[in-house]
């Protein structure tokens, strides 16, 4: 029997290194909400993923409600009180590091339910996903204006004709488009 629980104590050890490693790769945080006792628990990439240190809150909950950012936190909450019934929570939200830079974190969490179907923990992930948000608003600007000549192109063009459009039928107005070749 002792051999048995040294190579099952060995084979967790092991399991629980990969998965430190593998999420210290991923850039990724893991976290797990004791519903029942409330108590909140991080590990250190989450930490890292907030730019925190860990001895600087005495709460884990504390280091969350100051982070996410103030325009955030109503729809974060609403979504956690929403995932607590569904049991499933997918959300976004922008935090505020310390040296006030804004980043952009996904959290996905999974709630575990009595035999009853009450909540009794919620486990998660989070991850910096500010690198996607940024090439994506670069490539919304790049495919509004010609790169060639940094001018409006004929999809922005399309984009606020319709836009006027709309305006024009909501006011009962009338527009007019004046085309011009300077060749």
């Amino acid at each position: 029997n002792i051999t048995t629980a040294k190579l099952a104590e060995k084979s967790l050890l092991e399991a629980k290194n990969s998965l430190e490693l593998a999420t210290k790769a991923g850039g990724v945080g893991i976290w797990d909400w004791d519903i029942m006792n409330d108590v909140l628990s991080w590990d250190q990439g989450m930490y890292a993923l907030y730019g925190f240190n860990q001895r600087d809150f005495s709460s884990v909950y504390e280091a969350w409600s100051i982070a996410v950012h103030p325009e955030d936190r109503e729809m974060a909450n609403e979504r956690v009180i929403q995932a607590i019934k569904s049991g499933v929570l997918n959300i976004e939200f922008r935090v505020i590091w310390p040296d006030k830079t804004v980043h952009h974190i996904r959290a996905h969490a999974l709630v575990i339910k009595d035999s009853s179907g009450g909540a009794i923990r919620m486990v998660g992930t989070n991850w910096d996903v500010t690198d996607i948000h940024f090439h994506r608003e670069q490539i919304e600007a790049a495919s509004l204006i010609d790169s060639l000549t940094n001018l409006p192109n004929r999809r922005l063009f399309i984009d606020r004709l319709q836009q006027s459009l709309l305006i024009n039928q909501r006011s009962n107005t009338y527009g007019a488009v004046l085309f011009i070749d300077i060749d």
